[in-house]
This record gives C-alpha cells, sequence and structure tokens, in this order.
C-alpha cells in the first residue's frame, strides 16, 4: 500500500463500499462504479462489503463488529462477479463476526439464529439470494475462522484457495478443507489449492551450478558480454518458481461453461493442464462435464 500511494502512476483513488457515495446502487442491488449491468458491460461486479453505517453527523463510517482484528479483516472488499451464467465470489479476510454480520445485514435480522434450525435454514435460503456462486475465492487464505451457515449459502461447486509460503499460520487449515467438501454444491465439490497443487524443486541441477560456477570464474579472469549473458541466464534458471507455474489457479468463462484448471506437473507434449469443466444445463442445475 505504501509503494502504491507513492506511486506517481497512481492517480486518483477513493474508498469502495456499499455506502451510496462509493458505489452504484441499481436494482436493489450495489456495484462497483463502471461496472452495473447499466454501464454496458457483458459483464457485471457486485459489492457486498464493506457495508457501511453512519454517525449522528451522517459521517460514512464502519461498525465495530469485534477486536480490531477481526474488525479490520470483517471489513474486507467483498466482490460477486456476475458473467453470463455463472457467479465468483471474492470472500477477502472474512472471518466468524464478520460473516455473522453480513448474513444478518442482508436477511435483515437482528439476532443470529442457531445453527440448524428452522430459523438458521430460512436465514441461508434467504442469504443465498446475495451470496451464492459457483465458483468461490476462499476466505484469508483457508482460515478455519468461518461459518457453517456463511459457506452454506455461498454453497458453490469449485473453491478457491490462495495461500503461500514460509507463514505460520498454517493456511490452508486441514479441518477448513473438510468443512468445504462438506458444504459445497454437489456430490464432490472441487477444492482447488495453491498449496496443494504446487511443489518445489528438491534439489537444483547440479550441471547448470556448475557451469555458473565455471563461467563466474572466466567472467573474473576476462569479463566479456557473452560470459555476462550466460550468468544471468544460469541465476534466472536457479532463481525461476515453480510456484506460478505449477501452484497457480486458472479459471476461464465464456459466460457459458466455465473451466477451472492447473497445469501438470510431468512435462507432455500433449497433455499439460488439468481441468474441470462446469456447464448450466437448461433447467438451471450446473453440471460438471468433465
Amino acid at each position: 500500500m505504501h509503494a502504491a500511494l507513492n506511486n506517481p502512476k497512481i492517480k486518483d483513488f477513493k474508498m469502495l463500499s456499499t455506502d451510496s457515495s462509493q458505489s452504484t446502487h441499481e436494482n436493489d442491488r450495489i456495484y462497483m462504479p463502471d461496472f452495473a449491468p447499466s454501464d454496458g458491460k457483458n459483464y457485471s461486479i457486485e459489492v457486498l462489503g464493506p457495508v457501511t453505517d453512519k454517525d449522528e453527523n451522517d459521517n460514512v463510517r464502519l461498525e465495530k463488529i469485534s477486536d480490531y482484528g477481526k474488525t479490520k479483516n470483517g471489513h474486507s472488499i467483498i466482490l460477486r462477479l456476475h458473467y453470463g451464467k455463472f457467479k465468483v465470489l471474492f470472500g477477502g479476510d472474512l472471518n466468524k463476526p464478520a460473516e455473522k454480520f453480513l448474513l444478518k445485514h442482508y436477511t435483515k435480522r437482528k439476532s443470529f439464529p442457531r445453527y440448524g434450525t428452522e430459523a438458521s435454514k430460512t436465514m441461508i435460503e434467504e442469504a443465498k439470494h446475495w451470496f451464492n456462486a459457483e465458483v468461490m475465492k476462499v476466505c484469508h487464505h483457508g482460515a478455519a475462522d468461518v461459518t457453517n451457515e456463511f459457506m452454506s449459502a455461498v454453497n458453490p461447486a469449485c473453491f478457491v484457495i490462495s495461500s503461500g509460503d514460509q507463514e505460520g499460520h498454517v493456511h490452508p487449515r486441514p479441518d477448513l478443507l473438510g468443512r468445504l467438501g462438506k458444504y459445497g454444491r454437489g456430490d464432490s465439490p472441487v477444492l482447488l489449492s495453491t498449496e496443494l497443487q504446487r511443489s518445489t524443486r528438491e534439489h537444483e541441477d547440479k550441471n547448470v551450478i556448475s557451469t555458473l560456477k565455471k563461467n563466474i570464474a572466466k567472467m573474473v579472469k576476462n569479463p566479456s558480454d557473452k560470459l555476462n549473458a550466460l550468468i544471468e541466464e544460469g541465476i534466472n534458471h536457479l532463481a525461476k518458481t515453480n510456484v506460478d507455474v505449477y501452484g497457480a489457479i486458472y479459471l476461464k468463462t465464456d459466460g457459458d461453461r466455465l473451466i477451472t484448471a492447473f497445469k501438470i506437473e510431468e512435462k507432455s507434449k500433449l497433455k499439460k493442464w488439468f481441468y474441470f469443466e462446469y456447464k448450466i444445463d437448461n433447467s438451471g442445475e450446473l453440471t460438471l462435464i468433465s
């Protein structure tokens, strides 16, 4: 954020929220400016959070929903992309207090019903009008601090979990993965995780290292542009990560079909991708084609 604010290429920016001064309100829904249905694009981006309030002086504010950390993360920007027949929900860094806050807000409830009761089931069905999606970018890198009610309301056929290495939070949490399968759509919801789909080289290429050392020694004795280029090539090879190749999750849709995919690690000239293809049939049901 600091780098962005100090970048001369970044011009004006402003808060995005559900407040009418910061978003577009249209047909009882809230959209990103320039991305509402009336803007004429073949897709729209709905804004579901952060949900704002007004203080006694009519100033826009964010309500405290828990302690500082959970309130800060809980007021993430929550978006739902509409493209053709498909919807994709981007869950930000939501947590239990935030999910309960959003579910109560959108279903106009003052209290949160106990899970499993008829009141809870009714709330979940009402919340689907706002949160239901075919694909969900899972909240907070796969943290376990989520509610069954929110996952049931989204009820996606495919979950995408993005988490990095060398972090102490153990994301995605193993217990969350089981719950995603339980509350996903259909008999076999798909869980795509950057941590699970990736791998790293156990050892570096000894030949590359040996050649690099020799070229460095030659460069010390007799510098040349050719040697410099070879050294750069060797360094770039060793520094190359395979996370962005084998860990990235790809999602593509033409509005009628949707594909989620990742690269196969074993090199093959014929088959480089493993993918799941979805289509919504004439009855409106989501079908996994392959």
